[in-house]
């Protein structure tokens, strides 16, 4: 900046002094700094470069302190369930994550910040101009809520929070240098690079999430930054915790293609696992969400309920409580061969059950590693069923374990490139990376095929923000489109009496409060009489009027029906919004304005 404009600054603050003596103090503080920027960081470039520096090295510290708080208040729990008598363990073992679930509930309502799921889906969001950019306040109640419940047990992630606590730096980073708010859009790829490399020790991968998931794209300047903040936070991690990788794992090489068939099927099982664990979540979350007689901590506990007897059942009768938490003991277990091929058969649906509940609850935490640990299960019991086919090998159990988490990390988050080089960084092994390319990419393609909406976006689009919708599409609404002539039947009305009362379908089944239970689209013309509407609801999903169209479209895609109902805020169906209706209205849409 030239002389001219730094005499700016001080006639302003001089007028400040004079005219506004109440802010005085404040505001002549707020302009000393900036010409004090000014003076040392005259161009913005250069401003631009340190405020990078300075977020990579913040982001580092904050995720070193987040994941050792992580880790000390899941030692303490563990510690107080141990030290619980024999007769009255179980009960402490299942209540302890609901407990912590409901707290976490309690203290999100209150807060009354968006600080609840992942925080990649908000970060997409905010990236993309749909949503506010939360500052510092969203990050340190992001913190304290995922030491609360992922320490009491939620089979939840660590990663998705640490790039949601990290994006929530930048705008004080800007502050801090002076920057215009242009540049929050270039620095919340950098922050969450910085907490990805920080939180796996993997710039690389890191910097390959953040251009492949949240930018979608890369420019020399975006590259710059994410490049200098990632390697800051990793190096920031290595000096505090060490060098080494996150999992250690056995040196494999791969000498034989003997064994290629057996990681083939692991990554078309792992591509329909993948594609299951993406239906349920949308669905469970839907679920969850229409428990509408249930306050928000509640649902909460609901779900670190099922969480917790998912955690005694492997406890008790596996031998083995990796289900709580992340996952990290089970990725651990699994690359080093110790668990039995009967540990491999329990625990894999546990934490498959574990990580829905946690998460479609409304937990505080994300997928990232439990998502890592599923594959690792998947990929050991591949292992153990594979020594009986002709072709097999003496392939260790590790490498299938390590390529199952890869396979399985591609299928769900659809990150394929990403999937490949963090399983190189986490574990510092290179010896399977054609069997790993192969399963991913087969992987990779079943999902994209079966579920073309990546995870993150789609839990976006249930939430109604669509990131690659044009201006115009959010202009149609699900309100605009839906048939509002329905017919309504109580949720207790008998079959029989439907067809004497000369019901048609689709029908709308409420509650007795009018609060909208689902659609029901075919009925047996003679059934059990004491059958009722209720069971033969085809789905509880249900659109909001304000939902945009083409996103509504794409969910009766992936859900497989023909309608779904429209409610309004208090839960009330308004309407029915049918694939071919829509598109019909639509058509005529486009012929009136053309």
């Amino acid at each position: 900046m030239n002389r001219f404009s730094l005499d700016r600054f001080r006639q302003l603050a001089r007028w400040i002094l004079f005219h506004k003596p109440r802010q005085s103090l404040a505001e002549i503080g707020i302009l000393w700094r900036v010409q004090v920027l000014l003076r040392i960081f005259p161009r913005e470039s250069t401003r631009a470069f340190a405020a990078t520096l300075v977020l990579g090295a913040v982001c580092g510290l904050v995720t070193v302190g987040f994941h050792g708080s992580l880790e000390w208040a899941s030692y303490k729990v563990g510690f107080l369930l141990r030290e619980i008598p024999s007769p009255y363990g179980a009960f402490g073992i299942i209540l302890a994550p609901a407990l912590a679930a409901w707290i976490a509930g309690v203290l999100l309502v209150r807060s009354k910040l968006p600080a609840a799921g992942s925080g990649i889906p908000q970060v997409k969001a905010a990236l993309a101009g749909l949503s506010p950019v939360h500052g510092i306040r969203v990050g340190v109640v992001k913190f304290a809520l995922c030491v609360i419940q992922i320490g009491g047990g939620a089979s939840l992630g660590r990663e998705g929070p640490t790039v949601q606590i990290c994006a929530a730096l930048a705008p004080s980073v800007l502050k801090l240098f002076a920057l215009p708010k242009a540049f929050l859009r270039r620095f919340l790829p950098v922050a969450a690079a910085a907490g990805i490399a920080a939180a796996f020790n993997t710039p690389i991968a890191a910097v390959t999430f953040a251009m492949e998931e949240l930018m979608g794209s890369s420019t020399p300047t975006a590259m710059t930054g994410l490049v200098v903040a990632a390697a800051i936070a990793a190096i920031l991690e290595k000096l505090l915790l060490g060098g080494h990788p996150l999992f250690s794992a056995p040196a494999w090489t791969f000498d034989s293609l003997a064994s290629l068939p057996s990681f083939l099927i692991l990554g078309i099982l792992g591509g329909f696992l993948g594609v299951l664990f993406h239906r349920w979540l949308l669905d469970l979350r839907n679920r969850f969400r229409s428990l509408r007689r249930l306050s928000i901590p509640l649902q909460m506990a609901l779900g670190g309920l099922i969480t917790g007897v998912a955690i005694w059942i492997g406890t008790a009768f596996l031998g083995n409580d990796g289900i709580a938490g992340p996952g990290y003991a089970l990725l651990e277990a699994s690359l080093h061969d110790r668990l039995s091929h009967g540990q491999t058969l329990g625990l894999l649906p546990l934490k498959f059950l574990a990580t829905l509940a946690s998460y479609c609850s409304g937990g505080v935490g994300g997928i990232f590693s439990p998502v890592l640990a599923i594959g690792s299960l998947l990929g050991s019991l591949v292992g153990w069923l594979q020594r009986d086919l002709p072709w097999a090998d003496a392939t260790p159990l590790g490498a299938f374990a390590l390529v199952g988490m890869g396979t399985f990390f591609a299928s769900v988050i659809q990150a394929p490139i990403t999937s490949v080089l963090i399983l190189f960084e986490l574990t510092g092994d290179y010896g399977l990376i054609l069997p790993l390319m192969l399963a991913n990419m087969a992987s990779f393609l079943i999902a994209k095929k079966l579920n073309p909406v990546p995870i993150y976006d789609a839990l976006l689009l249930q939430d109604g923000v669509d990131l690659h919708a044009s201006t115009e599409s959010h202009q149609l609404t699900v309100g605009d489109l839906c048939d509002g002539e329905i017919v309504r039947f109580p949720s207790s009305t008998r079959v029989y009496s439907f067809w004497l009362e000369g019901g048609s379908l689709p029908c709308i089944v409420e509650e007795p409060d009018g609060t909208c239970l689902g659609l029901v689209d075919e009925v047996p013309d003679s059934p059990d009489p004491d059958l009722m509407l209720r069971d033969f609801l085809r789905t509880r999903v249900s659109l909001r009027e304000k939902d945009p169209v083409f996103p509504a479209l794409s969910l009766l895609s992936q859900q497989g029906h023909p309608w779904l109902p429209v409610v309004d805020r208090s839960g009330k169906a308004v309407g029915i919004f049918g694939t071919r209706e829509a598109l019909a209205r639509l058509s005529e849409e486009g012929a009136r304005t053309g």
